[in-house]
């Protein structure tokens, strides 16, 4: 039941993204969202949730996305091209992975 639940919240939340995400942008594109996992996945190692399984916190994966957004959009006001910022947020994925391992 908990399962079942936690997916059907997943695909309700999922798709009104999608439903948000076409009235800003006044169409549907499949590709509006290509390459925000992995800031999704950056944002939630960096909040403090184990990649190895465990358990996370709403507050460290906000505090994650805070500074996924910060990096990214500080890169961009430099104008760092797309490539170097997709690395650079790779690199703070191998760092917070790195970190959590030496945690343990």
């Amino acid at each position: 039941p908990i399962l079942a639940s936690a997916l059907v919240i997943s695909g309700v939340l999922a798709g009104l993204g999608g439903v948000m995400n076409t009235a800003y942008l006044g169409a549907a594109d499949p590709n509006a969202a290509l390459g925000l996992e992995l800031s999704a996945i950056a944002a939630a190692v960096i909040g403090g949730t184990s990649l190895m399984g465990g358990r996370g916190s709403i507050v460290g994966a906000f505090l994650g996305v805070l500074i996924i957004c910060v990096l990214q959009n500080g890169l961009a006001q430099l104008g760092v091209s797309e490539p170097f910022k997709r690395l650079m947020t790779g690199l703070v994925i191998i760092l917070a992975v790195l970190l959590d391992k030496w945690r343990d």
